[in-house]
């Protein structure tokens, strides 16, 4: 069993300076922020469609999810991902 459900894990990226990595699957079609430090989950955000890739700013403040007809840049904020 995947820690992101039934589906694999399309995209990952590690932040450079905050303790962060993030992950995106389509089976579940959601982007996870995990803390490896503590190695929790800090945030998941749901999607509409399939997101397929994704990677992180270096300040970890923001992410840019690529999807199947399009590529999202979004802010991460403490209790949510907004579109930038």
């Amino acid at each position: 069993s995947s820690f992101h459900g039934p589906g694999a894990v399309t995209g990952l990226d590690v932040c450079v300076r905050k303790p962060i990595v993030a992950t995106v699957s389509s089976g579940d079609r959601t982007l996870r922020i995990w803390n490896y430090l503590s190695q929790k989950l800090e945030l998941c955000k749901q999607f509409a469609e399939d997101p397929l890739s994704v990677t992180l700013h270096p300040t970890g403040l923001h992410a840019i999810i690529g999807f199947a007809d399009k590529v999202r840049l979004m802010h991460i904020l403490v209790d949510d991902v907004r579109v930038f």
